[in-house]
């Protein structure tokens, strides 16, 4: 996240906070708000991962981009759309594993489904095998 574009956003929607070291949630405490919310003020911020060829993943590679992003909470289909994979090729890499897929389930759901993470269906899913 552009740290200084962020705080510049807050301050100039009139948040009370010392500074960019503070959290989320002691700056939503002060503001009377939830952390979510704060949060939401600054999001557009967040700094995109970098668009990578569908044939270039590895397992390493969805790992290190992927880990830690929320994925597990995106449907299928948000996360084939965001990054431009197709849809119908996720769809057939996951029944090649075992699972079924709509599109409309979360990455969550559909990890629950092979006792794995999020980010294991995502290595099913973009590296070629």
């Amino acid at each position: 996240m552009d740290l200084k574009k962020a705080v510049a956003e807050l301050r100039s929607q009139g948040f009370k906070f010392e500074g960019p070291r503070q959290s989320l949630g002691e700056i939503a405490k002060l503001n009377g708000m939830s952390a979510m919310d704060v949060y939401m003020r600054i999001k557009k911020f967040e700094k995109q991962p970098e668009a990578i060829s569908a044939s270039a993943y590895t397992a390493e590679l969805v790992e290190e981009r992927f880990n830690g992003t929320g994925v597990g909470k995106k449907t299928l289909a948000e996360f084939c759309e965001k990054i431009g994979f197709p849809m119908d090729k996720a769809k057939k890499r996951l029944a090649k594993a075992g699972v079924e897929a709509t599109g409309t389930e979360t990455m969550k759901d559909l990890a629950n489904k092979l006792k794995v993470t999020p980010v294991d269906i995502l290595k099913l899913v973009l590296v070629k095998s």
